[in-house]
C-alpha cells in the first residue's frame, strides 16, 4: 500500500513527503522514499510495474517492487493530475497537457490552453479526451491534435474541481458554481441542472443510476440525483468528505 508519511497526517499538513510500500497485514515497511523538499502534487498512479507521481521538480517513475527510480521527466510543475490512457501517461501541468512515454519518460506531445489551470485528470470517452478547468468549463479535446472540440460552460467564474463523469449521451459534473450540470456531449446544450450553494466545495460519486453530490461550505450537504430523470431525489445534512461505492 501507499500512504503519505504518518497514516493520521493530512497531505497538506506536512513539510516533507514520503512514499512507502507497506505490508498490509503486518504493517512492515518494505521500502520508503523520502522526497525531502519536493512536494507531492497529486495522488500516485500505478501502471504495470511502475508507480508514477509528480513533484514540483518533475514526474517520477519508480519500480513498485523495490522503490528504485526508473526515470524522471524533469519539469517545473505547479499543479498536477495524472492518468494512464492507451499506454500513455497524461500529465496535467498548470494549463497544459503533457503526453509522456511510459517506458522512457520522454515527452511525446504538449498542448497549452488559454485557461488558468486544468482542474482534473485527463479522462476518455468515445475516443475523445475531457478535462475540467478552473475557468468554469469542461473541455472536449481531440485525441491526436489535443485541440479543443467542445466547451461545456458553467455560470460565473468558478472552478469545476471535479473529474467529468458520463451517462448515456451526457457529460456531467458538480462544481464550485451554483449548479450541478448535465450537458449533451454532442451539442454542448444543457440537459438538466440542479441548484447548489455557490462557492461550496464540490465532490461527487456516480453509480449506474444516481449521482451523489457533496457540498462543503461551513455545513455539509449530500444530494442524490436520479440520472435518467435529472431530478433531485433527496438532500441531507451529513458531515461527510468523501464517498466510495463498494
Amino acid at each position: 500500500g501507499l500512504r503519505f508519511t504518518d497514516k493520521n497526517s493530512d497531505i497538506n499538513s506536512i513539510e516533507s513527503y514520503q512514499i512507502r510500500k507497506i505490508n498490509s497485514k503486518t504493517e512492515d515497511v518494505i521500502w520508503s522514499i523520502d522526497l525531502n523538499k519536493n512536494s507531492l502534487l497529486c495522488k500516485p498512479i500505478i501502471v504495470e510495474n511502475k508507480i508514477l507521481f509528480s513533484t514540483n521538480s518533475g514526474l517520477i517513475a519508480i519500480d513498485k517492487l523495490n522503490g528504485e527510480q526508473i526515470w524522471k521527466f524533469k519539469a517545473k510543475i505547479w499543479t498536477s493530475h495524472l492518468s494512464s490512457l492507451d499506454n500513455k501517461i497524461y500529465l496535467t501541468n498548470k494549463n497544459a497537457i503533457e503526453i509522456i512515454d511510459i517506458d522512457s519518460g520522454k515527452r511525446q506531445k504538449q498542448k497549452k490552453y488559454r485557461i488558468k489551470w486544468i482542474d482534473s485528470p485527463v479522462v476518455s470517452n468515445n475516443n475523445k479526451l475531457f478535462i475540467s478547468t478552473s475557468n468554469s468549463k469542461i473541455m472536449e479535446i481531440d485525441k491526436e491534435s489535443l485541440d479543443i472540440l467542445t466547451e461545456y460552460k458553467y455560470p460565473g467564474g468558478w472552478a469545476i474541481a471535479n473529474t467529468p463523469e458520463f451517462y448515456q449521451n451526457q457529460i456531467l459534473s458538480n462544481s464550485y458554481a451554483s449548479y450541478i450540470t448535465s450537458f449533451d456531449i454532442e451539442t454542448g446544450d444543457i440537459i438538466w441542472r440542479i441548484k447548489k450553494k455557490v462557492g461550496s466545495e464540490p465532490k461527487q460519486l456516480i453509480t449506474p443510476e444516481f449521482l451523489y453530490a457533496i457540498e462543503i461550505l461551513g455545513a455539509h450537504e449530500l444530494t442524490s440525483i436520479n440520472l435518467s430523470k435529472g431530478k433531485k431525489v433527496w438532500s441531507k445534512d451529513y458531515h461527510i468528505h468523501e464517498l466510495v461505492d463498494f
